[in-house]
């Protein structure tokens, strides 16, 4: 009891001594958030986000369109979720989905309907049940179209269903995208999440140098940071893709790449470079239930490529003939590219190498480094099927084309999980690419304290003034 009096007669005497200050900070607190709110006083422009690539209104990068809408499927950490459709029915052997649409209204105020949904599938009757009934009839079975069908789905005008909705769009004379503001439904936690606007880029160069101008608070997606390192107040937010892979592609098209033991003989002298990254093995995120570790890894061994070299018809051939390949990379991988390319060279003496440094989704290669996105289903029919012009290795081969058109009929997981097993070990072992490593990425935000915030709000207000008198 003696105890709580003791409190009880402290917190007297510190109000009576403090009381005043307590009460002007909490009036002054109240006040200055009224006024704040009440007269917009906070910056609406909120964060400025660059993407580089050339865009239009029909396809929207991924970052942007997944803010505004859900496909019928929703994809979460990897996983097929539901999206539009709570949940589906597969029918007839795979031939036939329903799926049973959720509650959602449109930005516009009204009730989705399963009329208002369309897709573009080829071979299929999409039929409307009911309003919240949706069915999908296929002339054959696709285990993977639930992973199809994470595309977000509009009206016309970008209307969607999801946490954003359009506020502002500008566009360039050849119709591709400058700007798109996005603003967020309902209540934000945080002030520069309301409003997110997107500035759209041609290039790296174009958006670095906006950022350095402080005209951006977020540059994503980069490859290297060492320019930005010294950089001040900034914040640098490393990740490791495992939903992409770095290839190093052959083109077996080129005579010399169409001898399996000189590709097998490249992919031992390539090194993997697994003291910077996460290695990868294959074609699959290394998460994923369908992932097969037991492939060849083709580790590191500069005498096993000699010997396999030994082997093929251009060794025996006149030691006047030079073997020539060009090796295409992008930018942010040359320093990776002069390694390898030191590392092919020593095989044997005769092997010339020229280094191509190219942004182009398929330009004309021997050998190409690329960064390729793993679909969310193991469907990687139009990757690796021989009749795919996506197919960029050009591979023919008639067993791993049956396992990817087996795979994607196939309904049973465990069935399907065995059939990617193989296609995993037969791909890796006929060598049209070489598996080098997951990437990592990053993204580098500004900064901002209340009163670079309160800057910008006051030449919102100075802009607004100068408008209003013309």
């Amino acid at each position: 009891m003696l105890y709580w009096k003791r409190w009880w007669w402290w917190l007297l005497a510190f109000w009576q001594r403090y009381s005043q200050i307590i009460i002007f900070t909490s009036l002054f607190v109240i006040f200055t958030t009224y006024i704040t709110y009440r007269f917009n006083l906070l910056p609406q422009s909120g964060k400025k986000i660059a993407l580089i690539g050339r865009y239009n209104l029909n396809q929207l990068p991924d970052e942007v369109s997944l803010k505004l809408s859900f496909g019928l499927t929703r994809n979460i950490n990897g996983k097929i979720s539901p999206g539009i459709a709570k949940k589906w029915q597969i029918k007839d052997q795979g031939k036939t989905y329903v799926f049973y649409l959720n509650d959602l209204i449109w930005h516009d105020g009204q009730k989705l309907k399963a009329k208002d949904l369309h897709f573009r599938i080829k071979n299929t009757q999409i039929q409307a049940i009911d309003d919240k009934t949706l069915a999908i009839k296929l002339k054959q079975s696709l285990a993977s179209l639930p992973a199809f069908l994470t595309a977000p789905l509009f009206k016309s005008g970008l209307v969607g269903v999801g946490p954003y909705k359009v506020k502002h769009i500008s566009v360039g004379r050849d119709k591709s995208l400058r700007l798109i503001t996005l603003e967020q439904q309902g209540r934000s936690l945080s002030l520069l999440d309301k409003q997110i606007t997107y500035v759209f880029y041609p290039s790296y160069n174009q958006a670095k140098t906006a950022f350095m101008l402080a005209e951006l608070d977020v540059l994503p997606n980069l490859l290297s940071i060492e320019e930005f390192k010294s950089f001040p107040n900034i914040k640098i937010i490393p990740k490791v893709d495992k939903d992409k892979v770095v290839v190093l592609f052959f083109n077996l098209d080129n005579d010399y790449l169409q001898d399996k033991k000189f590709r097998q003989a490249l992919a031992y002298a390539t090194d993997k470079f697994e003291s910077q990254y996460l290695r990868a093995t294959g074609p699959f995120n290394p998460e994923s239930f369908y992932y097969n570790p037991d492939v060849n890894r083709f580790d590191y061994n500069l005498d096993k490529a000699k010997t396999l070299f030994a082997k093929t018809a251009m060794a025996t051939a006149s030691a006047q003939e030079k073997i020539k390949l060009t090796l295409v990379t992008p930018a942010e991988f040359l320093s990776l590219a002069e390694k390898i390319k030191d590392s092919w060279q020593k095989i044997n003496n005769r092997l010339i190498v020229k280094l191509q440094v190219s942004y182009e989704t398929s330009p004309r290669f021997d050998a190409l480094i690329k960064v390729q996105s793993i679909p969310l289903d193991p469907d990687q029919y139009f990757l690796w099927h021989s009749t795919q012009e996506s197919n960029i290795s050009r591979l023919k081969s008639a067993r791993i084309d049956q396992f990817l058109e087996d795979g994607r009929k196939e309904i049973s997981v465990n069935k399907r999980k065995e059939i990617y097993n193989n296609f995993q070990k037969y791909l890796v072992d006929e060598v049209p690419a070489v598996f080098l490593f997951q990437p990592t990425t990053y993204t580098i935000e500004r900064q901002r304290d209340i009163l670079e915030l309160l800057q910008i709000k006051w030449r919102q207000i100075k802009q607004g003034l100068v408008i209003s008198r013309k």
